[in-house]
Protein backbone atom coordinates (compact mmCIF):
# COMPACT_ATOMS: atom_id res chain seq x y z
CA UNK A 1 0.00 0.00 0.00
CA UNK A 2 1.34 3.42 -0.97
CA UNK A 3 2.20 5.78 1.90
CA UNK A 4 0.91 8.68 -0.24
CA UNK A 5 -2.44 7.97 -1.83
CA UNK A 6 -3.22 11.64 -2.43
CA UNK A 7 -0.62 12.68 -5.01
CA UNK A 8 -1.49 11.06 -8.39
CA UNK A 9 2.05 9.99 -9.22
CA UNK A 10 2.49 8.28 -5.84
CA UNK A 11 -0.90 6.66 -5.22
CA UNK A 12 -1.23 2.95 -5.95
CA UNK A 13 -3.96 1.25 -8.00
CA UNK A 14 -5.25 -0.98 -5.23
CA UNK A 15 -8.75 -1.35 -3.82
CA UNK A 16 -8.05 0.16 -0.39
CA UNK A 17 -7.59 3.64 1.00
CA UNK A 18 -6.88 4.86 4.54
CA UNK A 19 -7.09 8.43 5.76
CA UNK A 20 -6.21 9.43 9.29
CA UNK A 21 -3.55 10.78 11.62
CA UNK A 22 -0.41 8.72 12.34
CA UNK A 23 0.27 11.06 15.27
CA UNK A 24 -2.16 13.32 17.13
CA UNK A 25 -5.55 14.13 15.59
CA UNK A 26 -7.19 17.52 16.13
CA UNK A 27 -10.16 17.75 18.43
CA UNK A 28 -13.39 18.09 16.45
CA UNK A 29 -13.97 21.28 18.43
CA UNK A 30 -10.55 22.71 17.57
CA UNK A 31 -10.61 25.64 15.19
CA UNK A 32 -9.52 24.52 11.76
CA UNK A 33 -5.77 25.07 11.42
CA UNK A 34 -5.90 27.53 8.56
CA UNK A 35 -5.99 31.34 8.41
CA UNK A 36 -8.85 31.13 5.91
CA UNK A 37 -11.08 28.95 8.07
CA UNK A 38 -12.63 31.85 9.98
CA UNK A 39 -12.18 29.98 13.26
CA UNK A 40 -14.79 27.38 12.33
CA UNK A 41 -14.45 24.06 14.20
CA UNK A 42 -12.74 21.13 12.49
CA UNK A 43 -15.89 19.02 12.48
CA UNK A 44 -17.36 21.30 9.80
CA UNK A 45 -14.56 20.16 7.50
CA UNK A 46 -15.24 16.52 8.45
CA UNK A 47 -18.95 16.85 7.64
CA UNK A 48 -18.12 18.51 4.32
CA UNK A 49 -15.67 15.73 3.44
CA UNK A 50 -18.23 12.97 4.04
CA UNK A 51 -20.94 14.92 2.22
CA UNK A 52 -18.76 15.13 -0.87
CA UNK A 53 -17.45 11.57 -0.58
CA UNK A 54 -20.80 9.85 0.02
CA UNK A 55 -23.68 12.06 -1.11
CA UNK A 56 -21.90 13.79 -4.01
CA UNK A 57 -20.09 10.51 -4.90
CA UNK A 58 -16.66 12.10 -5.29
CA UNK A 59 -13.43 10.18 -4.85
CA UNK A 60 -11.60 10.44 -1.52
CA UNK A 61 -9.07 12.88 -2.98
CA UNK A 62 -11.76 14.97 -4.66
CA UNK A 63 -13.70 15.11 -1.38
CA UNK A 64 -10.55 16.19 0.49
CA UNK A 65 -10.08 19.01 -2.00
CA UNK A 66 -13.76 20.03 -1.94
CA UNK A 67 -13.91 20.28 1.86
CA UNK A 68 -10.58 22.13 1.99
CA UNK A 69 -11.60 24.60 -0.70
CA UNK A 70 -14.83 25.34 1.15
CA UNK A 71 -13.37 25.89 4.60
CA UNK A 72 -9.66 26.56 4.12
CA UNK A 73 -9.53 28.43 0.82
CA UNK A 74 -7.45 25.95 -1.17
CA UNK A 75 -6.95 22.34 -2.18
CA UNK A 76 -6.08 19.77 0.47
CA UNK A 77 -2.36 19.85 -0.36
CA UNK A 78 -2.22 23.58 0.52
CA UNK A 79 -3.75 23.17 3.99
CA UNK A 80 -2.07 22.60 7.37
CA UNK A 81 -3.96 19.31 7.59
CA UNK A 82 -1.60 17.99 4.90
CA UNK A 83 1.47 20.10 5.65
CA UNK A 84 1.36 20.06 9.46
CA UNK A 85 -0.46 21.75 12.36
CA UNK A 86 -0.41 21.87 16.15
CA UNK A 87 -3.17 19.62 17.59
CA UNK A 88 -5.06 20.71 20.67
CA UNK A 89 -7.29 18.85 23.11
CA UNK A 90 -8.96 20.76 25.97
CA UNK A 91 -7.29 20.12 29.31
CA UNK A 92 -5.17 17.33 27.80
CA UNK A 93 -1.65 18.63 27.13
CA UNK A 94 0.57 16.80 24.66
CA UNK A 95 3.68 15.68 26.52
CA UNK A 96 5.49 13.87 23.70
CA UNK A 97 7.44 16.53 21.76
CA UNK A 98 7.37 14.38 18.64
CA UNK A 99 3.58 14.77 18.56
CA UNK A 100 3.46 18.56 18.80
CA UNK A 101 3.18 18.79 15.03
CA UNK A 102 0.78 16.48 13.24
CA UNK A 103 -0.55 15.96 9.72
CA UNK A 104 -3.16 13.85 7.98
CA UNK A 105 -2.05 10.82 5.98
CA UNK A 106 -3.66 9.27 2.91
CA UNK A 107 -2.51 5.71 2.24
CA UNK A 108 -3.32 3.47 -0.71
CA UNK A 109 -5.49 4.67 -3.57
CA UNK A 110 -7.15 8.03 -2.96
CA UNK A 111 -8.94 7.79 -6.31
CA UNK A 112 -11.40 5.31 -4.79
CA UNK A 113 -14.93 6.28 -3.83
CA UNK A 114 -16.56 5.51 -0.49
CA UNK A 115 -19.99 5.16 -2.04
CA UNK A 116 -19.14 1.84 -3.65
CA UNK A 117 -21.04 -1.35 -4.43
CA UNK A 118 -20.21 -4.84 -3.30
CA UNK A 119 -21.94 -8.18 -2.82
CA UNK A 120 -20.51 -11.25 -1.10
CA UNK A 121 -23.80 -13.20 -1.42
CA UNK A 122 -23.70 -14.09 2.27
CA UNK A 123 -27.45 -13.45 2.36
CA UNK A 124 -28.05 -16.48 0.13
CA UNK A 125 -29.65 -14.60 -2.77
CA UNK A 126 -28.82 -12.29 -5.66
CA UNK A 127 -31.44 -9.63 -4.99
CA UNK A 128 -30.40 -6.43 -6.74
CA UNK A 129 -29.10 -8.33 -9.77
CA UNK A 130 -30.80 -8.98 -13.14
CA UNK A 131 -30.34 -12.18 -15.14
CA UNK A 132 -29.81 -11.44 -18.84
CA UNK A 133 -29.11 -15.02 -19.92
CA UNK A 134 -29.08 -18.49 -18.44
CA UNK A 135 -29.92 -19.73 -14.98
CA UNK A 136 -28.23 -18.62 -11.74
CA UNK A 137 -28.26 -19.68 -8.10
CA UNK A 138 -26.46 -18.78 -4.87
CA UNK A 139 -24.74 -21.59 -3.01
CA UNK A 140 -22.16 -21.36 -0.25
CA UNK A 141 -21.95 -17.55 -0.50
CA UNK A 142 -21.13 -17.84 -4.21
CA UNK A 143 -23.24 -17.07 -7.25
CA UNK A 144 -23.11 -19.89 -9.78
CA UNK A 145 -24.24 -20.11 -13.40
CA UNK A 146 -26.12 -23.32 -14.12
CA UNK A 147 -25.31 -23.45 -17.84
CA UNK A 148 -23.08 -21.96 -20.51
CA UNK A 149 -23.70 -18.51 -22.06
CA UNK A 150 -25.09 -17.13 -18.80
CA UNK A 151 -25.03 -13.42 -18.00
CA UNK A 152 -26.03 -11.60 -14.81
CA UNK A 153 -25.56 -7.93 -13.96
CA UNK A 154 -26.07 -5.69 -10.97
CA UNK A 155 -28.90 -3.16 -11.05
CA UNK A 156 -26.61 -0.43 -9.67
CA UNK A 157 -25.46 2.42 -11.87
CA UNK A 158 -21.85 3.60 -11.73
CA UNK A 159 -19.78 6.56 -12.85
CA UNK A 160 -17.41 6.40 -15.84
CA UNK A 161 -14.39 5.94 -13.56
CA UNK A 162 -14.59 2.71 -11.58
CA UNK A 163 -12.46 0.06 -9.93
CA UNK A 164 -13.79 -3.48 -10.36
CA UNK A 165 -12.64 -6.49 -8.36
CA UNK A 166 -14.20 -9.95 -8.55
CA UNK A 167 -13.31 -13.54 -7.75
CA UNK A 168 -14.34 -15.94 -10.51
CA UNK A 169 -13.85 -19.63 -11.20
CA UNK A 170 -14.59 -21.70 -14.28
CA UNK A 171 -16.08 -24.97 -13.06
CA UNK A 172 -16.14 -26.61 -16.49
CA UNK A 173 -14.94 -24.97 -19.70
CA UNK A 174 -16.50 -25.38 -23.13
CA UNK A 175 -15.09 -26.50 -26.47
CA UNK A 176 -13.54 -23.10 -27.27
CA UNK A 177 -10.68 -21.46 -25.36
CA UNK A 178 -12.95 -18.55 -24.47
CA UNK A 179 -15.72 -20.74 -23.02
CA UNK A 180 -14.80 -19.75 -19.48
CA UNK A 181 -16.02 -17.31 -16.84
CA UNK A 182 -15.94 -13.67 -17.95
CA UNK A 183 -15.87 -10.51 -15.83
CA UNK A 184 -17.78 -7.69 -17.50
CA UNK A 185 -16.71 -4.43 -15.85
CA UNK A 186 -19.12 -2.36 -17.94
CA UNK A 187 -22.22 -3.51 -19.77
CA UNK A 188 -24.45 -1.37 -21.95
CA UNK A 189 -25.21 -3.70 -24.85
CA UNK A 190 -23.54 -6.97 -25.80
CA UNK A 191 -20.70 -6.25 -28.28
CA UNK A 192 -21.87 -2.63 -28.61
CA UNK A 193 -20.92 -1.01 -25.31
CA UNK A 194 -19.00 -3.20 -22.89
CA UNK A 195 -15.68 -3.86 -21.15
CA UNK A 196 -14.73 -7.42 -20.26
CA UNK A 197 -11.85 -9.66 -19.26
CA UNK A 198 -11.32 -13.42 -19.17
CA UNK A 199 -8.64 -16.08 -18.95
CA UNK A 200 -8.62 -18.50 -21.88
CA UNK A 201 -8.11 -22.20 -21.32
CA UNK A 202 -4.67 -21.88 -22.97
CA UNK A 203 -3.55 -19.37 -20.35
CA UNK A 204 -4.02 -16.17 -22.35
CA UNK A 205 -5.63 -13.17 -20.65
CA UNK A 206 -8.05 -11.18 -22.81
CA UNK A 207 -9.11 -7.60 -22.10
CA UNK A 208 -11.39 -5.81 -24.55
CA UNK A 209 -13.31 -2.53 -24.78
CA UNK A 210 -16.22 -2.28 -27.23
CA UNK A 211 -17.79 1.02 -28.31
CA UNK A 212 -20.41 1.30 -31.06
CA UNK A 213 -19.96 -2.33 -32.18
CA UNK A 214 -16.22 -1.93 -32.64
CA UNK A 215 -13.34 -3.03 -30.46
CA UNK A 216 -11.77 0.21 -29.24
CA UNK A 217 -8.92 -1.59 -27.49
CA UNK A 218 -8.19 -5.28 -27.16
CA UNK A 219 -5.18 -7.32 -26.24
CA UNK A 220 -4.08 -10.86 -25.52
CA UNK A 221 -1.30 -11.46 -23.01
CA UNK A 222 0.31 -14.85 -22.64
CA UNK A 223 0.80 -15.78 -18.97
Amino acid sequence: MSNNGYEPEKADDGSQVFIGFPMEAPSLEQAMPSPGSGGNPYYWWVVSFFYNAVYADLSVNQALDAASNKFMGGSFETTPLWNGFIPYWYNLPITNPDWLTSAMAVYGNGRLKLNCFGDDFQDGNYNGWTVNQGSWAVSGAKIVAQQGSSLIRTNNQFSDDRHVRAQVRTISSGANSWDTAWVIAKYGNMWQDMVYALIHTNGEVELAVYRNWESANGMLILV
